[in-house]
């Protein structure tokens, strides 16, 4: 076992598995484009951290990289997500850099983005997340599940869990508690099994990510992973268009390769990617030297 629950805190619900915080209101699988543009979007600065959990799928840490969203990037999410859409900020921890999350979040409303906005933490930094939620009413934010329940992982410092319930309006929610068996410092094993999740043993066909350093990558839970299966272009170089379409053929290419070289190999899908990834053929996507034309 990974770790039990410790509850360090008096429980909140009537729920063993969710004892503080509702569970994430979930955004969904990736299906189909909406109007042409996706319905969500994860934008990704960095693996920066104030933790260093075994867990990471980012293998965040303080010694992580950082890079904040510039123009050109925020321009490139807003071509490739619906305006009505969901941004979802997550790193490393976000809460590190709230100035930079307020300026990305007032562009994107500024340049026409009507859309919700979600935050992914660790719950930490507790007064700057809520002075995001504060001054960021479209936002809500998803706490994680060990951090926050102290499974494997030191739990949230009381000061800041005390502020956290406090903060009204159910805008804080738990994050679930499946652990991704990919890119983790300490790689997840099969005494992990009850906690690794399986979902439906198939990939969670999740919506792409934009990283601050430009490139437009297939899979949050493997956005630290730089391999050209992942890679859907670059700003400055790929269109919107051409994007869009890798990414399309990058959702195939998860159902049509990956799933069956998985089960061909024993292996849930992400730990194919994690571990098996020279042995699994690239999805085809566009020629990006042609895309910037496009």
């Amino acid at each position: 076992m990974f770790g039990a629950l410790v509850n360090p805190y008096p429980v909140q619900r009537d729920d063993p598995d969710y004892p503080y915080f509702a569970p994430r209101r979930s955004s969904g699988s990736y299906t189909e484009m909406r109007e042409g543009r996706l319905q969500n979007l994860h934008l990704y600065d960095g693996s920066r951290c104030n933790r260093a959990c075994d867990f990471c799928i980012v293998a965040g840490s303080p010694k992580g990289w950082h890079k904040a969203y510039c123009r050109e990037t925020l321009d490139f999410a807003l071509e490739l997500v619906h305006p009505e859409g969901l941004l979802k900020f997550f790193g490393g921890e976000p809460t590190l850099y709230p100035a930079e999350i307020l300026a990305a979040v007032r562009y994107v409303k500024k340049r026409g983005f009507q859309g919700k906005f979600r935050l992914y933490s660790n719950g930490v930094r507790a007064k700057q997340l809520i002075a995001l939620l504060e001054a960021i009413p479209e936002m809500d934010a998803v706490l994680n599940y060990s951090i926050l329940n102290g499974r494997g992982a030191p739990p949230i410092p009381s000061g800041a869990m005390k502020k956290l319930l406090e903060f009204p309006g159910n805008r804080i929610a738990s994050g679930h508690p499946d652990l991704v068996d990919i890119n983790a410092p300490v790689p997840l094993s099969e005494k992990d099994s009850d906690e690794i999740g399986n979902f439906g043993g198939s990939c969670a066909n999740c919506f792409p990510s934009l990283r601050s350093d430009g490139r437009f990558h297939g899979c949050p839970f493997a956005v630290e992973k730089l391999d050209p299966h992942f890679d859907l272009g670059r700003v400055g170089q790929t269109s919107p268009r051409a994007a869009l379409k890798n990414f399309e053929a990058f959702y195939r290419w998860q159902s049509e390769v990956l799933e069956p070289r998985a089960r061909e190999l024993g292996v849930h899908p992400c730990r194919a990617c994690d571990r098996h990834l020279s042995e699994i053929d690239e999805p085809i996507l566009s020629d990006f030297s042609e895309c910037a034309r496009d």
